[in-house]
């Protein structure tokens, strides 16, 4: 029962104040609680203890971006990945660049991403949006058509081929596609 374990580790930290563990713990106890603000008070208290301790920093990094503090996440991203970071954290900071409309920056990140053995269906997505935001559309047309061999039924997929295969001036395909789309409409 997490509330028991969060009180529990709460009587830990008067008892150990200066063990990160016990700190750490009930970061993550908090976190997994969606409290958010808690999370975040004992997320720094972890890292005030021992600065290099990653798993601390990216915790903080994730709660921060739940509380909407964009600024703190994506410098906290930055330090995971820029120090030797796992694909999760790559992932993560990829996709806060672009929610952010950061593409330019994001785009490295997906890319590396996206060559990695059977990237996942979200950071193929992300990629091919991003490629259109920064008006390469021959990229976003390739990883787009990568998308729709894996789902021809997704809306989203065909509309973006469309608007990318306009922006080349490739008439042939945009009619192809959305009659594609036209046809999709029409089973609704």
């Amino acid at each position: 029962d997490r509330p028991v374990a969060i009180a529990a580790y709460r009587t830990a930290t008067r008892l150990a104040p200066t063990d990160f563990e016990v700190w750490n713990n009930l970061a993550e106890l908090t976190t997994l609680e969606a409290d958010f603000d808690a999370a975040l008070a004992f997320s720094r208290q972890v890292l005030q203890l021992d600065p290099t301790f990653r798993p601390g920093l990216r915790r903080l990094a994730h709660v921060e971006e739940k509380l909407g503090l964009y600024d703190d996440a994506e410098g906290h991203y930055r330090q995971l990945v820029d120090g030797g970071h796992t694909q999760a954290d790559a992932r993560n900071f990829a996709f806060l660049l672009y929610n952010r409309a950061n593409y330019a920056e994001a785009l490295p990140h997906l890319e590396l991403l996206a060559e990695h053995g059977q990237p996942d269906w979200d950071v193929l997505k992300v990629l091919c949006e991003s490629y259109l935001a920064v008006e390469d559309f021959a990229r976003a047309i390739d990883v787009g058509i990568l998308l729709y061999e894996r789902r021809p039924e997704d809306r989203d997929v065909v509309s973006n081929l469309i608007l990318a295969y306009e922006k080349v001036g490739d008439n042939e395909h945009v009619v192809l596609y959305r009659e594609r789309l036209a046809r999709m409409e029409g089973e609704l």
